[in-house]
């Protein structure tokens, strides 16, 4: 009974560690953009990089990382169009490297 317990329970954490790892591994974002038309936004480029989490990533009062919707919404003091507008455009023109102009991002369909 012991030896299906252990079993189960390496079965579980390795679910639970899966999951996480493949949740963590999307390759791309789609941003609604508002009226100027959707960003699609490349995370795994950005890693690929060697961008550091933590330069886009806040993380909570817990220490645990959170996505950009979990502090930056319609009733945050800091708007999603402001938070990626700040961090995003201002990191591509302080490296001179990505999109730094409207139509680069944002594209209508």
């Amino acid at each position: 009974m012991k030896k299906i317990a252990s079993i189960i329970a390496v079965v579980f954490t390795l679910m639970v560690i899966t999951s996480g790892v493949y949740a963590a591994a999307k390759d791309t974002y789609e941003f609604k953009g508002g009226a100027v038309g959707k960003v699609t936004f490349n995370h795994k480029a950005h890693q690929d990089l060697g961008i550091s989490c933590q330069k886009c990533h806040h993380k909570d009062e817990a220490g645990k990382e959170q996505n950009c919707s979990s502090c930056h919404n319609k009733d945050s003091k800091v708007k999603p169009k402001d938070a990626f507008h700040n961090s995003c455009k201002k990191c591509h023109e302080e490296g001179k490297k990505g999109p730094t102009k409207c139509g680069d991002c944002h594209k209508k369909k």
